[in-house]
């Protein structure tokens, strides 16, 4: 038997924007929970597609759904909506192209009540491909972790910002807001909100150390319950030529927000791998960038690599201790070896429809 819906344990935010492919798929995920107490609010954000009317009609077949219309201002602002209008106890996020496994909530909900803690962290996720393929995130947790008062800053946010240096993956615990259980408090008494990306380009890196300087108790489980729905042609169709310029400025603002911190140095370095991590990512889509002639890609490169911001971090982080291949892109970064990193990242991709 479902309780009165007005205070329900779990609001589910949904931001929607032209999903409609994609919005069955989520939705069903989430209407077929086995845990029944929650709410499910979607926030339509401008959909020029069927996105919205789609929206209305779901809310029509389950009174658990709720349909907020907004103006277009992206997915960060999109959640605050969500937050806003949010009566649960608790809250997580899932974005519309994305679906979940059916005890998500269950999941999430029985961790958060045996450990009594402010938020719960997924260790994991599935990669979930057009082809139809699944692929399953590394995860070293094997058992629930719990962290508590300074411990939660010092230890658990240096993990979900990055990983260390000989950490196969770049991400460990992950800065993304899904897969994640929240207590409600946080953001309606403790100020927390998100950013826009028209802000920054990852908001979700902001508002994870914003999140974990306010908690005072945090959980990480080793369960995969959320899958996240990628795509092979991404790295050439996100193309933006101030992408680097963009990631830089994530950069000095996560830098910033640690200040202070225990641990800053740690935490120091992990956002350090972040920006190498972005550094790679900017050579790969100029390499792959079909638009642009090859002396262009290369023009490119060579000014990313140059960059006052890349050659200090390059210098100052232990790369000697990267996996071998991440080693190699950043030793030829660190030396400018432009047309090395052009051939190598066409060898990597060639057989790949980027």
């Amino acid at each position: 038997m479902i309780k009165d819906m007005s205070c329900p344990e779990i609001s589910v935010i949904v931001p929607v924007y032209n999903v409609e492919r994609y919005l069955r798929q989520c939705m069903d995920s989430l209407i077929n929970q086995t845990y029944r107490d929650f709410e499910i609010i979607l926030v339509n954000d401008g959909s020029t597609d069927s996105s919205g009317v789609l929206c209305e009609d779901w809310a029509k077949k389950d009174e658990r759904i709720h349909v907020v219309h907004k103006k277009n201002e992206g997915l960060g602002f999109a959640r605050n909506t969500g937050v806003e209008h949010a009566k649960g106890k608790y809250i997580t996020f899932v974005d519309s192209d994305d679906y979940v496994s059916l005890d998500m909530l269950q999941t999430l909900y029985n961790a958060v009540q045996e450990y009594d803690v402010e938020v719960v962290y997924s260790a994991g996720y599935y990669r979930s491909f057009s082809n139809g393929e699944i692929k399953k995130t590394d995860v070293e947790t094997k058992k629930p972790q719990l962290f508590e008062g300074g411990d939660v800053a010092s230890k658990l946010l240096p993990d979900v910002i990055s990983a260390p240096p000989e950490y196969p993956n770049d991400g460990k615990v992950g800065v993304s807001a899904w897969k994640v259980l929240y207590e409600a408090n946080l953001f309606k008494e403790k100020g927390l909100l998100f950013h826009s990306e028209r802000e920054f380009i990852s908001e979700d890196a902001i508002f994870q150390i914003d999140c974990l300087k306010l908690a005072t108790s945090a959980l990480v489980i080793p369960d995969i319950l959320y899958y996240y729905r990628e795509n092979f042609g991404s790295l050439s169709m996100k193309y933006k030529e101030e992408r680097f310029e963009l990631d830089k400025i994530l950069y000095n603002e996560q830098l910033k927000r640690v200040e202070g911190l225990p641990n800053q140095e740690i935490l120091e370095e992990r956002i350090e791998r972040i920006l190498i991590a972005n550094i790679r990512l900017c050579i790969f889509q100029e390499s792959l960038y079909k638009s642009s002639r090859i002396h262009k890609r290369l023009q490119r490169i060579r000014q990313i690599c140059k960059d006052p911001i890349s050659k200090s971090v390059l210098r100052h982080y232990p790369i000697h201790r990267l996996p071998f291949t991440k080693r190699l892109i950043c030793v030829l970064a660190k030396y400018n070896m432009s047309l090395l990193l052009l051939v190598l990242t066409s060898l990597k991709y060639r057989n790949r429809s980027v």
